[in-house]
């Protein structure tokens, strides 16, 4: 995430993320939590349908976030 913050034009990552993935334990694992949460915030807002997912150099996580934000029970 700081690397994306820094280095690539107009994304914006709030400093909240970036200490809750240095301050955690096991860093993949709160990266997975703050993915779910923003899942779970965009579901809640009206009109939006829809978000891409793109675990950059960690494609293999793509399926444990679907589940864990329970989207595989979407259809």
């Amino acid at each position: 995430m700081l690397h994306m913050k820094k280095e690539v034009p107009g994304v914006k990552i709030s400093n909240e993320y970036i200490d809750r993935l240095k301050e955690a334990q096991d860093p993949k694992e709160e990266g997975i939590k703050i993915a779910v949460e923003m899942i779970q915030s965009l579901q809640k807002i009206k009109g939006v349908r829809g978000f891409h997912l793109m675990p950059v150099m960690w494609e293999s996580i793509t399926p444990t976030i679907i589940k864990e934000a329970n989207l595989d029970t979407l259809r």
